[in-house]
């Protein structure tokens, strides 16, 4: 027969929360395609691989006595994924970024009509591209640096996107013409 114990308990708690806070840090890593963060990002990050670390470290004492800690992780999910679709403020916004993305899916992906892999624009001897994949745009600015949106092509003309991270959606005028493999974004016309 296995006890229950509180200092466990609170040891799995802090291993799902640390794995929370690491998976968020690295998604900002990731939608930012860049290692270059604010200060205190990767101070967080540092401190919060340390504490899982020490955290996992201490839970082996337990690993003889109880296979608690995957329950415990697949529960702690369960339980996020439950707050974030009954609307607590916290957790809501990540629940709309995903199904946003997934009502999305579909709607420009698969369509011949639509512009696929990277463009160039040379603007005053400097290079930006855009890289259409599936429903993501990625942009390359020289001055703005790399940038990712989810777009949704509306057909009268203009282009949504929208920041996964914010969930900010911004309008463009846009025009893709196949046969001379040009997309114009804006104002600026790019090329295959």
């Amino acid at each position: 027969m296995h006890r229950f114990s509180w200092r466990k308990l609170f040891l799995c708690l802090l291993v799902i929360a640390c794995t929370g806070i690491l998976l968020s840090l690295l998604y900002q890593i990731f939608v930012s395609h860049s290692l270059v963060l604010e200060g205190t990002t990767w101070l967080y990050l540092f401190i919060d691989v340390g504490v899982l670390v020490w955290n996992i470290g201490v839970l082996n004492h337990y690993r003889h006595e109880t296979p608690g800690l995957l329950l415990t992780i697949l529960v702690g999910a369960v339980v996020v994924v439950v707050l974030s679709f009954v609307g607590v403020p916290a957790l809501s916004g990540v629940k709309d970024n995903i199904s946003n993305a997934v009502s999305n899916v579909g709607i420009s992906v698969g369509n011949s009509n639509n512009p696929s892999g990277t463009y160039k624009a040379t603007i005053l001897g400097l290079t930006d591209t855009i890289t259409f994949r599936s429903n993501i745009l990625e942009t390359n600015d020289v001055l703005m640096g790399k940038h990712r949106f989810m777009y949704v092509i509306t057909g009268n003309g203009f282009i949504n996107l929208t920041d996964p991270v914010t969930g900010e959606v911004s309008s463009e005028s846009f025009n893709y013409v196949k046969s001379t493999n040009c997309v114009v974004l804006g104002d600026v016309s790019f090329y295959k």
